[in-house]
């Protein structure tokens, strides 16, 4: 390979690429549809135009005129000339001096055809959905190892229950994101001790969040045998991956809200149901003791009749206070337990001063010989995070 002996500047190559592009493509028409439109308080517009691979920013500056409505989805032909912006980071973009409708969106032209096709089909029936069980053993998360979302599903549920977590690492957007999610269903499809799936990824763009209308991701979902949770994007965003799942969750957090129930959720639940046995046990005390009462009636004088109605009031008496007593003692105790669940909560002991430290995918660091092997150590405080660099 032959060398270059020019050394430019970050700068300099930046100023090159920009006379480039500004030169040779002065004048170019492009199809696409309408994306992510922006105006800003300025008088210019921000927006993008893509097709099913690509897709390419573009800026209306205040004052162009633009005879068509270009609004989200809309198949447009744009003219203008390619341009730079070379100051700090380099990126390019399409300068439109006029533009022209080509007809209806194709993307969501085919979106709406294929959620059609599927709700026809059955795949988004609400007497197909599976309930969500309400004490998991083992919950399977789909998503990214890197980022917010992980930490954040991962740090709700340990808070609410303690279950097993096992992740299945995706990719969440582009060309590789259907092969990694639709694989992780595989799996997970052919075990059987896993009862709910979550799959989340934090919030995008229409195109970021698109891998997630795919058909075959969709069956995918529909297929696995165990509830599934999705959590894609904000609340606002909405995939036909929501539509399929038994249960939309609005943000990742809220999705291992839905997967698990609070401990003191669980105590009390129990409660509830010592509390019906009761009930139940006395309802049937107080009928056998009537059914006594009305033998005396027939078999003694009245005045037997009397002495049993005294000792069936006073054992009713007795009962009801016991039964009282218990409830009250239960109540006691299931106030303590939420005082010391939450006193034990990562929250309250990272309150006190305790943090912990991670690698940067996210694992804990549970010991000094871990720590010593990891460049890069990220202390999580109760106020936040900061990265610190380990010197060996």
């Amino acid at each position: 390979m032959k060398e270059i002996d020019t050394i430019f500047s970050v700068s300099e190559i930046s100023s090159v690429i920009k006379n480039t592009l500004e030169v040779t493509f002065t004048s170019v028409r492009i199809k696409g549809e309408i994306s992510n439109v922006h105006r800003h308080s300025s008088g210019h517009t921000y927006l993008s135009l893509k097709d099913s691979d690509s897709v390419i920013s573009m800026i209306i500056w205040r004052g162009t005129n633009i005879a068509v409505d270009f609004k989200e989805g809309n198949e447009v032909i744009v003219s203008g000339k390619v341009s730079s912006y070379s100051k700090g980071k380099s990126s390019y973009q399409l300068i439109v001096n006029s533009m022209e409708t080509s007809g209806e969106g194709d993307l969501l032209k085919k979106l709406e055809e294929l959620k059609l096709r599927l709700k026809n089909e059955g795949l988004f029936d609400l007497d197909k959905k599976k309930e969500i069980p309400l004490y998991p053993s083992t919950i399977a998360v789909i998503t990214s190892k890197t980022g917010s979302v992980l930490q954040d599903i991962l740090h709700r549920l340990d808070e609410r229950w303690k279950t097993k977590v096992e992740l299945y690492p995706v990719v969440v957007q582009g060309q590789d994101a259907k092969k990694t999610i639709v694989s992780a269903f595989k799996h997970i499809s052919s075990r059987n001790d896993i009862d709910t799936v979550i799959l989340a990824r934090g919030g995008g763009s229409f195109e970021d969040l698109f891998c997630f209308n795919d058909e075959e991701i969709v069956r995918s979902i529909y297929k696995c045998p165990c509830p599934v949770i999705s959590a894609i994007g904000h609340e606002t965003d909405t995939t036909l991956a929501d539509f399929v799942a038994d249960k939309r969750a609005p943000t990742p957090t809220g999705a291992a809200e839905i997967a698990t129930k609070f401990t003191q959720e669980f105590i009390a639940n129990k409660l509830d149901e010592r509390m019906r046995y009761i009930r139940h046990s006395l309802h049937n005390k107080v009928k056998n003791l009537y059914n006594i009462m009305d033998m005396a009636k027939l078999k003694s004088p009245l005045d037997k009749v009397r002495e049993r109605q005294l000792f069936l009031d006073f054992s009713m008496q007795k009962i009801q206070t016991t039964q009282i007593n218990k409830l009250e003692t239960l109540k006691i105790r299931v106030e303590n337990l939420k005082s010391l669940l939450e006193s034990y909560s990562l929250k309250k002991t990272m309150e006190r001063g305790f943090i912990f430290a991670t690698d940067s995918d996210g694992t804990v660091i549970k010991s000094v010989g871990t720590a010593s092997k990891t460049e890069e150590l990220v202390l999580n405080f109760i106020d936040g995070k900061t990265t610190v660099v380990h010197k060996k």
